[in-house]
């Protein structure tokens, strides 16, 4: 549309041109307001769009065991401090996160197929069978 205008003659007459003007004007206002960052109406919605996006980053990356909180920030492209700040405000901490959803992976597998335990741990994404041990002796147990 804006091409096949550009590339016409203009208008002849006075209104013509007039109500071209104002129509790129509207369509180039709309354009910008539509492109236009949102600024959310509080700091706790950037905190629940970070910690939503941390979720989403942690679920895709935890089987890699380089995967880290500094590896996380990079990927959100904020601080760490922002990001364990965020965490912490929902009661909890990056780190503690990466290694809940590892656990549940752990547990996962456990239940599904026959595998070593270093089998295991590696699938879910601690870098050693030894981790893998150390995790489960932090996690409280189920009664």
């Amino acid at each position: 549309m804006t091409n096949t205008l550009l590339q016409a003659s203009p208008p002849a007459t006075g209104a013509g041109r007039r109500h071209l003007a104002l129509s790129f004007e509207n369509f180039l206002a709309a354009a910008l307001e539509e492109n236009a960052p949102r600024r959310p109406k509080d700091i706790g919605q950037l905190r629940d769009g970070l910690f939503m996006a941390a979720q989403a980053a942690i679920e895709t990356g935890f089987r890699d065991p380089a995967f880290s909180v500094e590896r996380l920030a990079r990927e959100l492209t904020v601080s760490e401090t922002t990001l364990r700040d965020t965490f912490k405000r929902m009661g909890t901490a990056p780190r503690r996160e990466i290694e809940r959803r590892r656990l549940a992976e752990a547990n996962q597998l456990e239940a599904i197929e026959t595998l070593t335990v270093t089998e295991r741990a590696a699938r879910a994404g601690f870098s050693s069978a030894q981790q893998l041990a150390r995790a489960l002796a932090r996690t409280p147990r189920q009664r």
